[in-house]
């Protein structure tokens, strides 16, 4: 199918984020539902890979890409294997911190931009 709206760069981000589906999503999906969790360590991977929060300020341990598409790419194919509940979280997280963290970072002042809420997408829990 033709999606004029991806580029090249959309494209390469999606074989990337195909294969890691294929290879650390997939295969555990059934034993995460059942647990109703996702372990620590495929978030780290997802974030060393820049699989999350690309359109977070780069400061604020983001991507600093400005362009929804990439999420989307994410959700696309985490739905096209049927990822659903825990680890289809990997693609809420970047949207739903565009929700709060996009006015902080553009609006607020220097001392709530340093709130650790803010700050705490940079920190491993």
């Amino acid at each position: 199918m033709d999606r004029p709206i991806f580029t090249e760069e959309h494209d390469a981000f999606r074989s990337m984020v195909a294969r890691f589906v294929a290879d650390e999503v997939l295969p555990y999906h059934d034993a995460w539902e059942d647990d109703g969790l996702v372990p620590r360590e495929l978030w780290k991977q997802a974030g060393g890979l820049g699989l999350l929060c690309t359109d977070v300020p780069i400061e604020y341990g983001g991507g600093g890409i400005r362009d929804f598409r990439y999420n989307s790419v994410v959700t696309e194919e985490l739905a096209r294997v049927g990822a659903s509940g825990s680890a289809s979280r990997c693609t809420t997280t970047s949207s739903s911190g565009t929700c709060w963290l996009t006015p902080v970072t553009t609006s607020a002042s220097g001392g709530c931009r340093a709130w650790p809420a803010v700050s705490s997408s940079r920190r491993s829990r």
